[in-house]
């Protein structure tokens, strides 16, 4: 796993790289410009990205000083056509130096706001007429939002990136920052050159598209700095999968029995994809318990119940090893997930289900102390929901735009730990975050994948979750096992088919799966 670190973190280890170690300021930035330059050039190669019309964006930090010395380093490589794009008047020493080595070596300096700021007619007609951008606006000292002339100087450059011009941003995209709202403008890179180590701010759901391909370069921060800096997040990727292959003689009855309580006569397809999945990821018998005559295959058991029929919690714990609830149903049964989460066992809370959990938990009527473990697999719109119905407005607005990727971390922490259980917010980017255990780190992982952003593919995870804890695994690690297996499925099917219904997924699930 990759630690993923806050701003200030990355500000200590910079600060001591030149007060213990004796790397100077001007070290760091002829490093960082060097590797980042070198670093965009084998981009370009490998991506067939021609060589054009160059524009270096530097503001007046560092952060525009390192692109200002990558300016310098293009000239030297015979790059012709090249413009630096000065923006703001308070300028560090550093990159007061490496402006004027620029004017030095004949590179066009041209301001970027006119007298009465607003992005000037020439700035604009500049940014319209190139080919590559180097972003270096804001580096992660950023506070607040762009505003005014910056935001429209963001704008300008997205516009041009959506018409084929290839951007690139040092250390971050310029207006994202820990804790910046979310609804501020930030500049849409297609390849972000980061220093040191993951910035925790590229993990966000509305930030992550904004990083796009991300690269990781040293700007000779010593290795022990990087080595003892705190992590705010893990971030995880299929090489952290360690489910082990299942015996040969490993018959069903020794793989664990899962009951799925799921679907509908209006949604009759999400339970079958929730029982199969399971099938597909190990699980050695599968029951769907449901009120209405639903077409399975026929590895799925079922038990039909009549209407308004409840299971006791006494009986479900005799019949079962771990649970699914939730997927397609509609009529939020709260008496039937009440003896489910009180039957003691391991339970994926899905779909409808977490609206019942919440309200649940609202009335008081659910003890944590009779459940088992609880999986709460919320996308983002169901998470704001169930806060509302606990009445915790506020962290409903701190998981939304109206929040920091700061205020999220803390509130996804909050809420798990408030609520007991795993939580495992699904989207481009899924955060799980165990609040049974307060020093257990949260873990995120990268998906990007917009092929499995499909109708039932959250039954699929929510089957594969429920195998594994079938299986035995703690609710932790079986939710990112799960969400890991998934994620490779839907790349693979993604690679091999392109578009896929979630029917297709199963069969990578399975593939996937040792």
């Amino acid at each position: 796993m990759e630690k993923l670190v806050s701003a200030i973190t990355m500000h200590s280890i910079d600060s001591r790289s030149q007060s213990e170690f004796g790397i100077s300021q001007a070290a760091l930035m002829e490093q960082a410009a060097t590797k980042s330059w070198q670093a965009l050039v084998a981009y370009c190669q490998t991506n067939e990205i021609e060589k054009g019309r160059l524009l270096c964006i530097a503001g007046g930090g560092n952060n525009g000083g390192d692109v200002l010395a990558m300016a310098r380093l293009a000239l030297i490589d015979g790059w012709q056509d090249i413009t630096v794009l000065l923006v703001g008047n308070r300028t560090t020493n550093m990159c007061q130096q490496q402006r004027h080595i620029c004017r030095s070596l004949g590179i066009p300096l041209v301001e970027a706001f006119s007298l009465d700021d607003k992005l000037s007619d020439q700035a604009a007609q500049i940014i319209k007429n190139s080919d590559i951008l180097i972003d270096g606006i804001a580096g992660t000292g950023l506070r607040g939002i762009f505003g005014g002339p910056h935001a429209e100087l963001v704008a300008a450059i997205n516009q041009r990136g959506d018409q084929g011009a290839f951007i690139c941003s040092i250390d971050i995209p310029s207006g994202i920052s820990d804790g910046g709202s979310l609804v501020g403008v930030a500049v849409k890179a297609h390849l972000t050159l980061s220093m040191g180590l993951q910035k925790i701010a590229a993990y966000h759901p509305l930030t992550r598209p904004n990083w796009a391909k991300i690269v990781i370069l040293n700007p000779s921060f010593p290795l022990v700095l990087l080595q003892q800096a705190p992590a705010e997040a893990m971030k995880a990727d299929f090489s952290d999968f360690t489910l082990a292959p299942i015996p040969s003689q490993a018959y069903k009855y020794q793989r664990g029995h899962l009951g799925v309580f799921a679907g509908s006569s209006q949604y009759p397809g999400a339970g079958q994809l929730a029982a199969t999945s399971a099938f597909h990821s190990g699980c050695g018998l599968v029951t769907l318990v449901c009120d209405y005559q639903p077409k399975v295959s026929s590895s799925v058991m079922l038990r039909l119940l009549a209407s308004n029929e409840i299971l006791d919690q006494k009986t479900i714990a005799q019949s079962f090893d771990a649970l699914v609830v939730g997927p397609g149903w509609t009529d939020h049964p709260k008496a039937q997930l009440l003896e489910i989460l009180h039957s003691g066992l391991p339970v994926v809370v899905d779909a409808t289900a977490i609206k019942s959990f919440g309200l649940l938990v609202a009335q008081g009527a659910f003890d944590s102390k009779k459940s088992g473990p609880i999986v709460l697999t919320p996308h983002p719109g169901e998470l704001k929901s169930l806060l509302e119905l606990l009445s915790m407005s506020l962290l409903a607005q701190e998981v939304g735009r109206t929040g920091s990727v700061e205020s999220y971390r803390h509130s996804l922490q909050a809420i798990s730990t408030k609520l007991h259980v795993v939580l495992v917010l699904k989207s481009n980017v899924t955060w799980i975050c165990d609040g049974r255990d307060e020093t257990a780190p949260l873990t995120v992982v990268d998906g990007s994948n917009s092929a499995l952003g499909v109708a039932g593919s959250g039954d699929v995870l929510s089957g594969i979750i429920g195998s594994l804890l079938c299986l035995g695994l703690d609710a932790q690690k079986a939710a990112l096992q799960a969400v890991l297996l998934h994620q490779q499925a839907g790349k693979v099917a993604a690679k091999e088919m392109g578009w896929f219904d979630s029917d297709m997924l199963i069969n990578y699930v399975g593939r996937i799966r040792p």
